[in-house]
Order: C-alpha cells, then sequence, then structure tokens
C-alpha cells in the first residue's frame, strides 16, 4: 500500500525507463517488504498497551462519574 502509493511513483518520476527496469531486476523493490515481518510482534504489542491503557483509562473516568 504504502509502497505503491509512493515509492513506485517516485521510482518513476526519478528514474528512466532502463535504470527502472536495473533496480527491478537487482530486486531492490522487494527487499523491504522481505523485512516487515520483523515489525509485526513490534505493532502487535503497541496495539495491546495501548488497548489496554485506554480500557483503564475510560473505566477509571466511568468509575469516578457512578456515586
Amino acid at each position: 500500500m504504502l509502497l505503491q502509493k509512493f515509492v513506485f511513483p517516485l521510482m518513476l518520476k526519478t528514474t528512466d525507463s532502463s535504470s527502472f527496469s536495473d533496480t527491478l531486476a537487482n530486486k531492490s523493490i522487494t527487499a523491504p517488504t522481505a523485512r516487515a515481518p520483523r515489525s509485526f510482534p513490534f505493532v502487535q504489542t503497541l496495539k495491546q498497551y495501548f488497548s489496554t491503557h485506554y480500557q483503564r483509562a475510560i473505566k477509571s473516568q466511568i468509575d469516578s462519574l457512578l456515586p
């Protein structure tokens, strides 16, 4: 998604067709997607932290409103 929106148009603008096909042949475009799965556990941890953090915050606010 991010790659298609920003990187590909940028590469098409800044390179001529021969060097663009060279980068395709060298597979430098697919390198970032190969590294992506390593960041998923970190993202999951962040999601988990924020969901529990906000659940506690909302619960404490609701508890303070109740008599």
